[in-house]
């Protein structure tokens, strides 16, 4: 009888079954491995198998945030261009506007000395009294030149970004200055977001309605007013927002909504402006009111009910 070796699968030195490609084991020794080792084993084996779609998928994605990291550089970098654009703009206009404001206040003072009986030294104060400064003369375009052209420029090509809402609050106040409110109305509108987000949003929001009500717009103050009335993101702006709301009741001579609206805004009295941040402190040199909104209130009441008494009467 010939000598016969026994073949590998009599003597079962072979392996049998898949292989994989990562490490090389049999399905017979992958069974030996514990759920979390052998989900392990096989997710290698796949990515190795796979290794030309996971390399594509690899490199979709690191472009992919590559080009997200670029575009927001180059966003932030167009921002910042057109932030500086404004503020060598609003370097200018501060620089007149306060020339404006010293020369009011000079003719103020000069004023109240010549019309000051009782000091002995009036005559010599009249005499010695500093050159007068220029004071506007009431034409825009002779007072602030090439300012408002340039703040109208930036804004026309930014409205939605902040350095172009901060311009539209800016040329609100001069347009208001020189009582051009239907141009008021066309920048800020520009701006206006349908759901306020930021503080200036808020603050376009409530110039807006200011210049609405001057202009007799009564119905559009009132509904969009109370689209944010009750917002938690700045509710110290929400006072302000009832006060508009209060007169635009009055020009529609709804009495009693806007009694509502001044009385809610009393209960709820000065302690919502007292948590004010600091960035709406800084805005409000520009843009805010004198007095608070409970102190409004209080008067606007009292002349509602004054108004209400005449309008009963007939008169």
């Amino acid at each position: 009888m010939d000598n016969v070796t026994p073949n590998n699968e009599n003597n079962g030195t072979h392996k049998t079954g898949h292989v994989t490609s990562g490490f090389g084991i049999s399905d017979r020794e992958l069974a030996k491995q514990d759920g979390f080792q052998q989900r392990l084993t096989l997710a290698f084996d796949w990515i190795v198998a796979n290794k030309v779609i996971v390399l594509l998928l690899v490199g979709v994605v690191a472009f992919s945030s590559l080009g997200y990291v670029i575009y927001g550089q180059v966003k932030r970098g167009a921002q910042m261009k057109i932030q500086d654009q404004y503020y060598l703009i609003e370097k200018d206009y501060v620089k007149i506007k306060s020339d404006f404001d010293d020369a009011e206040r000079q003719a103020q003072q000069e004023a109240a000395k010549a019309t000051d009986k009782n000091k002995k030294d009036a005559k010599k104060d009249l005499e010695s009294k500093p050159e007068p400064k220029k004071q506007a003369s009431g034409d825009l375009d002779k007072d602030y030149g090439t300012v408002v052209g340039r703040f109208a420029e930036l804004h026309a090509a930014n409205p939605k970004l902040v350095p172009g809402k901060v311009a539209a609050l800016v040329l609100a106040d001069i347009y208001w200055e020189y009582k051009k409110l239907e141009l008021a109305s066309q920048v800020l509108e520009k701006s206006l977001e349908s759901s306020p987000k930021t503080l200036v949003d808020y603050m376009i929001l409530k110039k807006w309605s200011a210049t609405q009500l001057s202009l007799g717009q009564f119905d559009q103050v009132i509904k969009k007013n109370q689209s944010v009335m009750g917002s938690s993101k700045y509710p110290f702006m929400n006072s302000y927002f009832k006060l508009q709301t209060g007169l635009a009741y009055e020009g529609l001579k709804q009495w009693d909504q806007a009694e509502t609206q001044y009385k809610d805004v009393i209960a709820k009295g000065d302690a919502p402006e007292m948590n004010k941040p600091a960035d709406e402190e800084k805005m409000k040199n520009h843009f805010g009111a004198d007095q608070s909104a409970a102190e409004q209130a209080q008067k606007y009441l009292l002349l509602l009910r004054m108004k209400k008494t005449a309008d009963h009467a007939g008169t």
